[in-house]
């Protein structure tokens, strides 16, 4: 069988081939979060290390917030890896009984660990799949019409605005005009702000 016929028959139209490519990023990112997870450095019942996401003062330690900063880096690792998967992931959630499957066996692997998961936890997988797919889409994705090797030249057009309106925004856009915008530290503010609303 040549290899055409041999990916036609593992996929056998273009959905089937990209629900593939979604169900190997899982795959990548549930493996990591298990490795972590069996490797002890994520502790369910010890205030998370700074490569776990360290919560901010006051925010809770649950062992299922402890679990979902770690998801959340693990899939955000992953994406930033494989910058051309991120919008097919953003636009593919996890549905297919594959997919599924790695997910069950995540949830199964914490049983062991004597983590039973409550009604809120598929809930909070969603909402924290969602915001870290498209933070990292922010970051690795080219706009529509553009590329990396023509990034938005937001100086040249606060540089266009008039002076009164350009005094108003300089506020808000002073990190990124001066280069010191840091999307790692606005990931973990974004992250903790839906963890604490969702404890």
């Amino acid at each position: 069988m040549s290899e055409k016929r041999s990916k036609s028959v593992l996929f056998p139209d273009k959905a089937a081939l990209l629900e593939g490519i979604a169900e190997q990023v899982w795959r990548l990112t549930f493996e990591s979060f298990l490795d972590r997870v069996n490797a002890g450095a994520v502790d369910s019942a010890s205030t998370p290390t700074h490569e776990a996401s360290e919560p901010t003062e006051g925010t809770p330690t649950s062992p299922l917030l402890t679990y979902m900063r770690a998801y959340a880096h693990c899939l955000a690792s992953t994406l930033r890896s494989h910058p051309g998967a991120v919008m097919l992931l953003l636009t593919h959630p996890m549905s297919t009984p594959e997919q599924l499957a790695l997910l069950a066996r995540v949830f199964v692997t914490l049983a062991r660990r004597g983590f039973t998961p409550n009604a809120d936890m598929l809930g909070l997988v969603n909402a924290v799949s969602i915001y870290t797919t498209a933070f990292v889409a922010a970051e690795v994705v080219p706009p529509v019409g553009g590329s990396p090797e023509q990034p938005v030249d937001l100086s040249a057009a606060s540089a266009a605005l008039d002076p009164e309106d350009a005094q108003a925004l300089r506020p808000l856009i002073e990190d990124l005009l001066d280069g010191r915008y840091d999307f790692n530290a606005q990931f973990e503010r974004g992250l903790e702000a839906i963890l604490r609303g969702w404890a």
